[in-house]
């Protein structure tokens, strides 16, 4: 099977924001800082002009995000900076210098102005830009072309990263803080650390596929993604979040199609297994019959062709092998 087509990856759009430090209405962030500055440190505000307007290019770039590794390290910049800033400084909710951000929800269909949320607390800043950090690197992830043993590693590593971003989002959020930012949400976060997860293992189930692995390796690593993939369908299914059901449908889709398929892998693998290590060749043809009644739930799925054409090559390739596995099989 080393020749399966790439099974495309899945990543979250970017969180977007028109708001910068000097247009924020009815609030002169600039202003409050330096007065504060003043009567709480007894220092010349205007010494801190060129600082200022880093943050303000900081804030900037964060509010328009690129899939580059050049911009998530801006934003990790920024993040740092916040952390820095909310040290010195009341930012935060109730507190004197409560200031408001605003964005608009990455799961959101319109993007309107006015639709962007806006909440007085610099943790919502902080959550919004760690967001992006981990779809820039979820985004990086998804266009790398995998099709090189390096390729494949940088894919792993930034689906890694992406990760990480969304596990921090996880455990730092507090539950008051973040409604109604449906993409902020816990299940929808913890939907998003679990498909980095996932795609992380799909990209050693392709490289397992290139180095020609063990079958036992191959299907060990397909079934875990497969469990995963039947988990994250249960998770979006539950989510209690205010969403488009059209994007809400795309998600599970998504998942139904990679798990079908992982599992479809899986069998096969385990029946190549019996072949060649155990020499079972009733095993075999139970598991190549099991493999092929999930790609058949794959090409059941409705709409299949029409809204999700990037997985074709893939399902037509394990199609053919697994249709030509059982039938040389069964005429053994």
């Amino acid at each position: 099977m080393e020749g399966l087509p790439i099974i495309p990856m899945l990543a979250p759009q970017f969180r977007a924001s028109t708001l910068s430090y000097d247009n924020i209405t009815r609030f002169d962030f600039r202003t409050k800082v330096k007065e504060y500055i003043l009567l709480h440190f007894q220092a010349d505000p205007h010494a801190y002009d060129e600082a200022f307007r880093e943050l303000s290019d900081m804030k900037f770039e964060a509010n328009n995000p690129s899939a580059t590794i050049e911009s998530s390290c801006k934003m990790k910049r920024y993040f740092g900076q916040l952390c820095m800033i909310q040290k010195r400084f009341p930012m935060s909710a109730g507190q004197e210098l409560e200031t408001p951000f605003a964005w608009f929800d990455s799961l959101s269909d319109n993007r309107h102005p006015n639709n962007e949320i806006t909440h007085g607390d610099i943790e919502f800043e902080k959550a919004s830009v760690m967001f992006n950090i981990g779809a820039a690197h979820a985004q990086i992830a998804a266009n790398a072309d995998r099709e090189t043993q390096d390729s494949i590693k940088n894919a792993f590593m930034h689906c890694q990263y992406a990760a990480y971003a969304f596990e921090q989002l996880k455990n730092e959020r507090y539950e008051d803080i973040f409604y109604p930012s449906v993409d902020l949400d816990p299940q929808v976060v913890l939907f998003l650390e679990k498909l980095m997860l996932a795609q992380a293992q799909e990209c050693l189930v392709q490289k397992s596929l290139l180095d020609n692995r063990s079958p036992i390796v191959i299907g060990k690593l397909s079934y875990w993604l497969y469990q995963t993939y039947e988990e994250m369908i249960t998770i979006c299914e539950d989510w209690n979040v205010n969403i488009s059901e059209r994007i809400q449908r795309v998600y599970i889709g998504i998942c139904r199609i990679k798990s079908d398929l992982y599992a479809t892998i899986a069998y096969l693998s385990m029946g190549d297994n019996a072949e060649s290590e155990t020499k079972k060749m009733g095993y075999r043809l139970q598991y190549y019959n099991i493999s092929l009644k999930y790609m058949k739930n794959v090409l059941k799925i409705k709409g299949l062709t029409e809204y999700h054409p990037e997985f074709l090559p893939a399902i037509s390739f394990l199609n053919d092998v697994i249709t030509a596995k059982k039938s040389k099989s069964e005429y053994i």
